[in-house]
């Protein structure tokens, strides 16, 4: 038998994240602002709730939910809220000095639920590896095996399907078959329906009859594409919400728990717990607490 020939094709490598500076969580007061900050890295900023401005060398815009912002290196900027709303944010700095990376100074993006799956796992691990909201940036002793390597390529990923979503032709950002038009339509018209109803309970048995698929049907949709059940995704909404009512208008436990549906109290405040880390009335009082910083004015990292 004649003994074959390989031919080994190098894998070209796009970007190349090769150190982590800050990984911040924050819950800013409608109230806050920062005098602005430089540095010689790049910073990856991701709303999760709420709305903030934001100036970035010439640049000056509003990023509301689901947006994502890139301050190139050496770029002074400024971040803070309208003053009437709070917001939640994910702020990621990291040095990249691969030539792709000149795509992304400046640039805004509306993230798709493609990217906020990466960006959910992205977080996950940056939680699992690091103390966040910490500068110097402090590794846990005993994160899970590969952590890093997992931060390094969800990073790297993000970024490719950033520039990919940005430059496809209108025409191939057309799903490759109606079945998956549909289940994101689906998905899409399940998660508009619970924004737009977060007093009580979300009945399956609804929204079954309201689009007319049966409830397995849904479920599983929904599952696949927002990566999270039904129930588990109204109920962050919810508690999403709750913050925003503790943060902006002072309410108390009672009145939240009554305006958002729960059940009693006591059951609100055991699920804002189990989604927050800790409860609503620690939530109203602390500053620093449970890997997220509570900012109600300026605070400037020394980077």
């Amino acid at each position: 038998m004649s003994k074959r020939s390989f031919t080994s094709i190098p894998l070209k490598r796009l970007f190349n994240v090769t150190d982590v500076v800050t990984i911040l969580s924050y819950e800013l007061s409608p109230s806050f602002y920062t005098t602005g900050e430089s540095h010689d890295f790049w910073e990856m900023l991701y709303v999760d709730r709420g709305c903030i401005s934001v100036e970035s060398g010439s640049k000056r815009l509003t990023l509301e939910t689901g947006q994502l912002f890139f301050h190139k290196p050496n770029d002074f900027h400024v971040v803070k809220c309208d003053g009437t709303q709070s917001a939640s944010v994910f702020i990621l700095s990291f040095v990249c000095k691969s030539p792709a990376m000149s795509f992304f100074g400046g640039r805004d993006f509306l993230t798709n639920k493609t990217h906020f799956t990466v960006i959910r796992a992205l977080i996950d691990e940056c939680n699992a590896g690091f103390e966040k909201s910490k500068y110097p940036l402090a590794p846990i002793s005993d994160s899970p095996y590969g952590v890093n390597q997992l931060i390094k390529i969800k990073l790297e990923e993000l970024l490719i399907l950033l520039i990919r979503s940005e430059e496809q032709p209108p025409d191939s950002k057309r799903a490759s078959s109606g079945k998956t038009v549909m289940g994101t339509t689906l998905a899409n018209a399940i998660a508009e329906h619970l924004n737009e109803n977060l007093v009580g309970r979300v009945r399956l048995e609804d929204l079954s009859r309201m689009l007319h698929y049966g409830k397995s049907t849904l479920c599983d949709i929904f599952k696949r594409t927002y990566g999270k059940t039904i129930i588990e995704y109204h109920t962050e909404l919810k508690i999403n919400e709750a913050k925003r009512m503790i943060f902006e208008h002072k309410m108390s436990v009672s009145e939240v728990a009554a305006r958002l549906g729960f059940e009693s109290p006591e059951y609100f405040s055991r699920t804002f717990h189990k989604y927050v880390g800790m409860s609503p009335r620690a939530f109203r009082t602390s500053l620093v607490q449970g890997n997220t910083v509570y900012l109600e004015n300026e605070v400037k990292l020394e980077v």
